[in-house]
């Protein structure tokens, strides 16, 4: 099972925003903060928890007035 999710992960799991949107969410505190590997904090790679993820859409469903989010186990595989 993937614990950790690269941007291309999000977006296999329907998230679609961009980079730069992400970041926005990330500084106002709304997106979770990634986990930076493979560098210093700024220059690392990006990957987000996968249970992070999980629960930042079953908020954003729960305050949009839908039932809660359907269950992800696990990313799909990223597309080459």
């Amino acid at each position: 099972m993937k614990l950790l999710l690269s941007y291309r992960d999000l977006r296999a799991i329907g998230i679609q925003y961009s980079r730069c949107h992400i970041n926005r969410l990330v500084d106002k505190g709304v997106f979770p903060k990634p986990i930076r590997l493979g560098g210093g904090e700024n220059t690392g790679k990006a990957y987000w928890r996968l249970a992070d993820v999980k629960r930042f859409i079953e908020e954003r469903a729960v305050a949009s007035g839908h039932a809660p989010a359907a269950e992800i186990t696990e990313a799909p595989p990223a597309e080459v």
